[in-house]
């Protein structure tokens, strides 16, 4: 795991983020199956096939990109997921593969700037661990935001741990409500009801705060552009 130095951490006042269109980028390879590795019973909400036990991804994935709100996240049906994507907003359903893991946690990051609180409540429960986490946020859905982050596009990601049922993706964002600064933001996920879901505290946030970086080293650069 690389060194993360906190520079300084700003609050910054969620954006107003709705709707979704889409972009597209050249299509991506399959995806690697894996009949005997993830050691959790769990099959997938969705019954995507795709599983991996370890890490295989060590350079950026070529996927498709489409926006939620204004933030790019992978496409409905690349091969990370999500392969499960609805008009009313919800976004779920992520291959078991560390790809499937780093598609959720920017899903995620996008979904919940969204001022729409009806909306939130209904994503709680398809996109959060159950535990103190879910249940703070369901609570106050309003308290899911990033307050670190304010108009971010995904530049890059490291995939610090993983095997079947747990990851840690810290993905870097490029945030032009700061000026550009590059927000590191670590991102604990779970295989857990099917899919991959994202670990929060009591606060209804990451457990690893987000950091504002100076560079990308350690990182492996991807983006829409």
């Amino acid at each position: 795991m690389r060194t993360r130095t906190p520079l300084f951490i700003l609050g910054i006042t969620t954006l107003a983020l709705t709707g979704c269109s889409g972009t597209a980028s050249p299509a991506p390879g399959q995806p690697t199956t894996v009949e005997d590795g993830p050691r959790s019973a769990a099959a997938s909400v969705c019954g995507a096939s795709a599983a991996e036990a370890e890490n295989t991804l060590s350079t950026a994935p070529t996927n498709r990109w489409e926006l939620v709100g204004a933030i790019a996240v992978t496409a409905e049906n690349s091969d990370s997921g999500p392969f499960v994507v609805k008009e009313n907003g919800e976004r779920y359903c992520f291959a078991r593969t560390a790809y499937g893991a780093l598609g959720a946690a920017v899903g995620y990051t996008a979904l919940v700037l969204t001022s729409d609180r009806e909306l939130l409540s209904r994503l709680i429960p398809l996109v959060t661990a159950p535990g103190v986490g879910r249940d703070a946020a369901l609570t106050s859905p309003g308290d899911l935001a990033n307050p670190a982050l304010g108009a971010p596009q995904v530049v890059a990601f490291a995939i610090d741990e993983y095997d079947a049922d747990f990851a840690l993706i810290d993905v870097v964002w490029r945030d032009a409500a700061q000026g550009d600064a590059l927000v590191s933001t670590p991102t604990s996920l779970q295989w857990i009801e099917g899919d991959w879901k994202i670990v929060l505290n009591d606060r209804a946030q990451p457990p690893s705060p987000s950091i504002v970086i100076d560079d990308l080293e350690g990182y492996i650069p991807w983006s829409a552009n």
